[in-house]
């Protein structure tokens, strides 16, 4: 075998394209080429070297792919692999712009009103503003307006979001029933989402959201002691044993829910205790989510962060049978594995869209409050012009400053409304952003491949398994 750094130099001179990340993670070397979305991993030898990718065949079954190559052949591979255009996926984001975004996910804010007040949360503003109850006509034509826009190919989403929809739970029955009724007449696939603190769900309500196939998202902040700091009632004590008994009763019912951390810039070590609260209640799916508060005490990005020691406790605690870690590392695995090439983000406007609870349609359930991100109503109908210039300056934008990047079609771009506070403009990036993304992206890599070398059937479950997080960003 070669030195690792004699097989460093020797790929980049062969591998000189701007959207090319070549790196070395553990004495392991990778190549990924951002425009062709592939992955490689290269060992040196003599005669031969060796190189390896993964590849899902059939579709969720990860199988690792080894090849024997003379450097001259694997020259002539990885010159073809780096001559792959981008461009194309660039004219299909902007023809589905220019035709017409199909909206499959709609979010409907029931209520704006909520029995805790969270010290971070940007919907406070907009409860002081605008109308808090969404009428129940207006609702039940927000599903139909939804289900025109389907059709059988693919399901229709509508997700309960709020404020605390809970507070409405005779309005979410009958508008879950009359979603059932109408998607069952017209042939559609229509699936249920619910975003909630936990803290009013009751054994019913649980068992009725059980039956109806409603996947839970509940927001617990961690440890007892960081989640009552910034979770708390309208008298300003803490709410974290109330979500634990509404997580209790989630579970009780069968409901398999999703928790939500909203964090304010936790260390490594801060998120592992976080996590080791969460599991031990039972939880498997974790989301992460960054503070991005109305009062502008948004968490600024941790520039200092490295996910590679954090890839590598995973790892470490896989192999001591715990598997906790990983759910830290499933989303972006899949993503990375994706055999289609797609500009991600989180879908806003181009597949989905958010009903005010006056019947308007938003841009995202975090610009509530502004006129530049209203898009119609139910009333008249989505303004689609409207929304067509949006989405095309800002894809516009972001393609003329990530098109050379080789993490175009791993990296999500950031939340819009986190661009907006933190730069003035949806399609900002924030200073680091970009360094934290490329060190999330390695420690994915390389934890990715040890898994399908190693744990084939731990990642085809992470793989294909369905929770609030895979179709949330799908």
């Amino acid at each position: 075998m070669y030195p690792a750094s004699q097989t460093m130099s020797f790929l980049h001179s062969i591998c000189a394209g701007p959207q090319t990340e070549i790196f070395a993670v553990a004495e392991q070397i990778f190549v990924y080429f951002g425009a062709a979305h592939r992955l490689l991993r290269i060992t040196a030898g003599r005669p031969k070297w060796e190189v390896r990718t993964v590849r899902l065949h059939p579709p969720g079954n990860p199988t690792i792919l080894v090849s024997q190559m003379e450097p001259t052949a694997l020259a002539s591979l990885l010159q073809q692999c780096g001559a792959a255009s981008a461009e194309p996926v660039r004219i299909r984001t902007m023809q589905a712009v220019a035709e017409r975004p199909v909206v499959r996910r709609l979010y409907l804010d029931i209520t704006l009103d909520c029995n805790l007040r969270c010290r971070y949360c940007y919907v406070a503003g907009a409860r002081r503003q605008l109308p808090t109850q969404m009428p129940e006509p207006t609702a039940l034509r927000a599903v139909d307006w939804l289900l025109e826009q389907g059709d059988d190919r693919l399901p229709l989403q509508l997700r309960f979001f709020g404020g605390e929809p809970l507070l409405r739970p005779e309005l979410l029955r009958r508008v879950i029933r009359y979603g059932q009724q109408q998607s069952h007449r017209r042939g559609l696939r229509l699936e249920y989402f619910l975003s909630t603190n936990g803290t009013l769900l009751d054994p019913d309500l649980a068992r009725f959201l059980h039956d109806q196939g409603v996947l839970v998202k509940v927001s617990l902040d961690g440890s007892q002691a960081t989640h009552d700091a910034y979770r708390v009632d309208a008298e300003g004590r803490g709410s974290y044993a109330a979500t634990v008994r509404g997580l209790r009763v989630a579970q009780q019912a069968g409901l398999r829910p999703t928790v939500c951390v909203t964090s304010g810039g936790l260390s490594p070590g801060e998120r592992e205790a976080a996590l080791d609260t969460i599991r031990r209640l039972g939880i498997e799916d974790v989301q992460w989510q960054r503070v991005v508060a109305e009062d502008g005490s948004d968490e600024r990005v941790d520039e200092s962060r490295d996910d590679l020691p954090l890839a590598a406790r995973a790892w470490e605690s896989l192999l001591l049978g715990d598997d906790r870690y990983l759910t830290l590392f499933a989303m972006p695995i899949r993503k990375l594995l994706d055999p289609v090439r797609v500009f991600p983000g989180c879908g806003a406007g181009l597949q989905s869209l958010t009903v005010t609870p006056d019947g308007e349609f938003c841009f995202c359930q975090r610009f509530l409050r502004a006129p530049h991100y209203r898009l119609g109503s139910l009333d008249q109908g989505c303004d689609y012009g409207k929304l067509r210039a949006l989405l095309g300056g800002l894809y516009r934008s972001q393609w003329q400053r990530c098109r050379a990047c080789p993490l175009v079609f791993f990296c999500s771009k950031g939340c819009y409304y986190a661009n907006d506070r933190q730069t003035g403009d949806v399609a900002g990036i924030a200073p680091g952003y970009c360094r934290l993304v490329r060190s999330g992206f390695r420690a994915t890599a390389w934890l990715a491949f040890n898994l399908a070398e190693h744990f084939p059937a731990k990642l085809r479950e992470m793989l294909i398994r369905k929770t609030f997080l895979e179709v949330e960003h799908g």
